[in-house]
Formats: structure tokens, C-alpha cells, sequence
């Protein structure tokens, strides 16, 4: 069997190495500043040492014929030395090459300068990940290839010139080098590549070779979306897929508008555009007012998210398709007023608010509106369609609707009170989400799919607890109640006890997550899951009893529960997973079962910066399970 050097999590191991059916495992040790791969050792793994945060010094012996993606990973190296005998790999100054010197595989963290050999063809995925001091790079003509995330967060990489020899560069090559102010792309390119965060790049030349922009699935590739500072983009005249027009980037035939810049403070779209592309003006926090002219025929998603001054979205009579509204104006929190022109077959605006043609759905209403009139004729609301909208405070839903989408009042900060309508059929997920002042929700009495009780939303058999307004300082569950939806309680920081009737065999994700005054919380004996978060940064919380009848207590469920002292295993249990327990900084009463955890899947991060620490061979899985 061919020995691999792996990283596993164990914790406060002296020893440096260990054997394992054959293979030799790395431990933790963060004391290590220099390491010797030992002799036989045939691959070493991906992330092989990440917990050796100190390591400076690496040796490679000759029997290493395999090194994985990011096997030097997040460690302070400052060089890499390789046996001369190894047929695999070389390195110079400290840098790893392949044998034939064709690919750069691994620059040390620690290196301030390096001079590539001129037969080096490929920079390889990461190679120069996280080189925090590396200040100015020269890239030899041999060079043709750069890998995804090459010089990632290069810091004091202020230029870097890219050779006509390259023909490909990998998705967010140099993301993070936040010292970059303006990039010329090889001549030779063909596909431009998704940038990454390179915030205060202020100009880019796209060359005359480029014939497709993205290295992925085109609508969702927002290449220019972490250059925040970027006031132009410039295309070579001899480009015949794409030009630019006043900084913005347009296809050859003007046809489309695929991105404005940034910082661009106006745009004039000229009359040739058909569409607009999917994130075209995102984070064009500058821009006040945009008129979509006539020749437009559809807006792609997230056309205008982040536009943070936006004020004014005036759409004409031909505009066909909007996109996902949801996604569409996101983010845009000054907007006060979207126009239809007259005569539009498809949308219609009333009072500065989104509606399809009929009136029958309301779509979107701007984030500064500070009070809404529904009409009767709205039988749905759109998915977010009242998102981020912070200043209304109370909202009655008319009489005729009988469907709310996902997250249609999520981040409505001051919303205190909604009435929902006896038509009311179907409420979507996260629908009150970050509603911090809500106070109540009421249901018309007559409504047979749903309920309220002391403003607390529930089903119409009361056999499932959907949502509890923030404000709520006390609940008394009903115990007809059998499961509490996800997010039910999130938040709901004036609340310190909670009793959670014995019916209760389900309680969903993050049900009382963030509840920062809850000091004691009595949960259902039939209960099955200690769903991933519950009780999440529940600060009071000094106590739990877990129930026999529970059988996992899954990730990050009690996450900084920083006053909790004493906690209860039951032989029930199967598994712990991964931060279940993390930062319970006052956790050292751990009762278990007379079998201690041998029945128990135990994630190695369970008990994470815990008083209490399991036994090391009481672990069972690691952190390339976490999901």
C-alpha cells in the first residue's frame, strides 16, 4: 500500500506522525517549525497541513510522487526543500516545481520575491495563494497557462504584467490582490476570466482575442462584481465580440449591455439595447436614476442589486421580462419609485409600486415606501416583494389573496403588525424573517388554513408553531402543537423560558437561535433531532436536558451557549456532529451513558474550545465530512 501523508483534527497530540492501516497521519501540533516528510511516504494529501499553523521549513523526500491541491494550506511557509534524488519534484529557493520545471506548483507564503524559470509553461491552481508579502511578480513568456486562484489575496501584488504567451487564466486568479489599480490581459486570451475581489482596480483592457467572457455558466458570472472601484472598462477596437461605449462593456453589436462600471454616477443605455444582462449595473452604488429605453425587451437577474443610491426605475412600454424580481433590486435601499409607461401589456406601476398588468399580483415595493394601500384586485404577493422595505410599520393584506411568497416581508426592520386575509392559502418560508419589531400577526378568523393565537402564527389545527413575532416577551405552546418550523423563535430576545409541549417530535432548524435571554428551555420526550442550530448563541442558557428519546444532536446546535454548564447524553444518541457544541466555554458537566460515546458518531470539532474534552479515540469523523 502506498503510504499518503493526510491531515487529521485530533487535538493537543505531542508527536508529529503516527501509523494508520499503512498510511502515515499528520497531527496537530502547532509548536512544529520544521518538518520532514518521512522516507516512504508516496503522496501527500490536500491539506495535509493545516494544522501545523507555524510550519516554516518543509522537507520532500525522494519517494514522494504525488502532491494534492492545497497541501500547504493556510501555514506560515517560507520554503520548500526537495530531495535531489526525487524524479517528481524540484524546488529553487524554496519554491516546488514539477521535475521538468514546466509548472509552479507551490510558492511559499513567506517568499517577498521570485524569479519564475523561463521553462515554466503553467502557474498552477493556488500557487501563489495567501503570499501576503509577494510585492511585484515577473511572468516569463514561456508561461501560457494560470490556474484558478493563483495569486489569491497576493495583497502587495500592486502590478503584475500577464505575457502574450497566456491563453488562459482560471476563475478568480487574482482575487483579493486589493493593491492592483488597473490590469492589461494577454493578448493571446481568448476566455476572460471571473476577477474575483480586486476592489480598488480601476480600469481593465479586455483584448482584441477575447471572444467569450466567464469561464462559467455565463448568467451567473459576475466577472467584474468584486472590482467595486472600477471606473472603466476599455475593449481593443479590434475586439469583433465585444466593445465599449463611455467605459461600458456592450456585445460587438451593442445589443446587450453586459456591465456598467462600478463607479459610474450615470449611463445613457443607447436605443440599440435589447437586453440587459444578468448583474449589468450591481454595485453601481452611484447611480440615482435609470431609464430603460424602449428598445429593451428583458432585464436579466440581478441587473441592479446593490445599487445602494438608486432612486428612480423608469421601465417602458416594451419591457417583457423583468427577471426574478427577488433578485432583480436587491440591496437597492434608497429606491422610492419604479414608472411604467403607459400602455405596457405586461407590468403596471401604481403609487411607485410593481405590479403584472392585471393588478392580481403585486410584484415589488421600493424599499423607502413608507406605506402601502394593496388593492382588492391583488390575489398574490410575489416572493421578497416587500423586502428590505424598513420604513413601512403595519401591513393588512387584502381580502382576496390567497398566496404569499418566500421572504415577502423579510428585513421590514420596523414592520410591528400584519394582518393576513381569510382568502390566505399558502405563506412561503422566511416570510417575517428580520422583522425585529414585530409585535403581532393576526389572521381574519374566517381564514380555515391558518391561525393566531396571542399573535403567534400557527396552522389551522394548531399542530404546527410557524412563526413567533420577535416582541414577544412570553409563549405558552399549545400542546396540540407536534413541530416548530425552522426560524420559528430566531431572534426572539425578550423571551427567557420556553416549555415545549410533549407532542412536539420535531423542531426545525434554528428554531430559537439568537434567543439571548433565554435561560431555560424544557424540551418534548419524544422528541427525535436536536436540529442543526436550535439553540445557537443562546447566551443564558445555563441547563439543557436532552431527552431519552433523542438520537442526534447535529452541527453547531448549541454554538456559543456560553453560560451553559451542564449537559446530559442520552444512550439514545447516535450522533454529534461538527460544533455541536463549540465555544460552550462553561461546559464541563458532561453526563454520559455507561458506555461513554462507543456508540456514539462523534465529530472531532464537537466539543471545540470546550472545558470538557472527550477521550481522542472517542472521535469518529473529521472535517472533510462537515456539510
Amino acid at each position: 500500500m502506498a503510504k499518503k501523508l493526510q491531515q487529521t483534527a485530533t487535538c493537543n497530540i505531542t508527536e508529529s506522525i503516527r501509523y494508520e492501516d499503512g498510511e502515515v497521519v499528520l497531527e496537530r501540533g502547532n509548536d512544529v517549525e520544521t518538518y520532514v516528510v518521512p522516507e516512504g511516504v508516496t503522496i501527500i494529501s490536500d491539506e495535509a497541513f493545516l494544522q501545523f499553523a507555524n510550519i516554516k521549513k518543509i522537507f520532500i523526500p525522494k519517494s514522494v510522487t504525488e502532491i494534492e491541491n492545497c497541501a500547504f494550506a493556510e501555514i506560515s511557509l517560507q520554503e520548500i526543500v526537495v530531495d535531489k534524488e526525487n524524479t517528481h519534484y524540484k524546488s529553487i529557493d524554496g519554491v516546488l516545481y514539477d521535475y521538468a520545471l514546466t509548472e509552479l506548483i507551490q510558492c511559499p507564503c513567506g517568499q517577498e520575491r521570485i524569479t519564475i524559470p523561463d521553462t515554466v509553461t503553467e502557474i498552477c491552481d493556488f500557487a501563489f495563494d495567501c503570499c501576503t508579502k509577494l510585492s511585484d511578480i515577473v511572468i516569463p513568456d514561456s508561461v501560457t497557462k494560470i490556474g484558478n486562484e493563483a495569486f489569491f489575496s497576493c495583497v502587495k501584488l500592486s502590478n503584475i504584467i500577464i505575457p502574450d504567451s497566456v491563453t488562459e487564466i482560471g476563475d478568480m486568479a487574482l482575487d483579493g490582490c486589493k493593491r492592483l489599480k488597473s490590469l492589461t490581459l494577454s493578448k493571446s486570451l481568448t476566455c476572460m476570466p471571473n476577477l474575483g475581489n480586486l476592489r480598488h482596480l480601476k480600469s481593465v483592457t479586455i483584448p482584441a482575442s477575447v471572444i467569450k467572457i466567464g469561464n462559467d455558466d455565463f448568467e451567473f458570472d459576475d466577472v467584474f462584481g468584486g472590482c467595486v472601484d472600477l471606473q472603466e472598462i476599455v475593449v481593443c477596437n479590434d475586439n469583433t465580440h465585444y466593445r465599449s461605449i463611455d467605459g461600458v462593456l456592450y456585445d460587438y453589436a451593442v445589443s446587450m449591455l453586459i456591465r456598467c462600471s462600478c463607479q459610474k454616477k450615470s449611463v445613457v443605455v443607447p436605443d440599440t439595447v435589447v437586453n440587459i444582462h444578468s448583474y449589468a449595473f450591481a454595485g453601481c452604488t452611484h447611480l440615482t436614476t435609470v431609464v430603460i429605453p424602449p428598445s429593451v425587451r428583458s432585464l436579466e437577474n440581478y441587473s441592479f442589486c446593490g445599487c445602494t443610491s438608486l432612486r428612480k426605475v423608469v421601465i417602458s412600454e416594451f419591457v417583457e421580462n423583468l427577471g426574478s424580481l427577488a433578485s432583480q433590486f436587491s440591496g437597492c435601499m434608497s429606491l422610492q419609485e419604479i414608472e411604467v409607461m403607459e400602455g405596457n401589456p405586461y407590468y403596471k406601476s401604481i403609487d411607485g409600486v410593481l405590479y403584472n398588468s392585471k393588478v392580481s399580483t403585486l410584484l415589488l415595493c421600493p424599499s423607502q415606501k413608507k406605506k402601502i394601500n394593496i388593492p382588492d384586485t391583488v390575489k398574490s404577493i410575489e416572493s421578497a416583494a416587500f423586502f428590505g422595505c424598513e420604513q413601512i410599520m403595519s401591513i393588512v393584506v387584502p381580502p382576496y389573496v390567497t398566496h404569499i411568497g418566500d421572504k415577502v416581508f423579510s428585513g421590514c426592520a420596523n414592520l410591528r403588525k400584519v394582518a393576513l386575509s381569510k382568502s390566505i392559502k399558502k405563506i412561503g418560508d422566511e416570510v417575517f424573517q428580520d422583522c425585529e419589531k414585530l409585535q403581532k400577526i393576526y389572521v381574519d378568523q374566517e381564514n380555515t388554513y391558518f391561525k393566531s393565537i396571542d399573535g403567534v402564527l400557527y396552522d389551522y389545527s394548531v399542530s404546527v408553531l410557524i412563526k413567533c413575532p420577535r416582541q414577544k416577551k412570553s409563549v405558552v405552546i399549545p400542546d396540540t402543537v407536534t413541530s416548530i418550523k425552522a426560524g420559528a423563535f430566531m431572534y426572539c430576545s425578550q423571551i427567557t423560558s420556553i416549555v415545549v409541549p410533549p407532542n412536539v417530535t420535531y423542531i426545525g432548524r434554528f428554531a430559537f437561535m439568537f434567543c439571548t435571554n433565554l435561560e431555560r428551555i424544557v424540551l418534548s420526550p419524544k422528541l427525535e433531532r436536536i436540529s442543526r442550530g436550535i439553540l445557537q448563541h443562546c447566551p443564558k442558557l445555563t441547563e439543557v436536558i436532552v431527552p431519552d428519546s433523542v438520537i442526534s444532536i447535529e452541527d453547531i446546535a448549541f454554538q456559543s451557549c456560553t453560560q451553559l454548564k451542564r449537559i446530559n447524553i442520552p444512550s439514545s444518541v447516535r450522533l454529534i456532529g461538527h460544533w455541536a457544541f463549540n465555544r460552550c466555554v462553561n461546559l464541563s458537566d458532561v453526563i454520559l451513558p455507561p458506555s461513554g460515546f462507543s456508540a456514539v458518531k462523534l465529530a472531532v470539532t464537537a466539543f471545540q474550545l470546550c472545558p470538557f474534552q472527550p477521550n481522542q479515540e472517542d472521535y469518529s469523523y473529521f472535517y472533510h465530512e462537515f456539510n
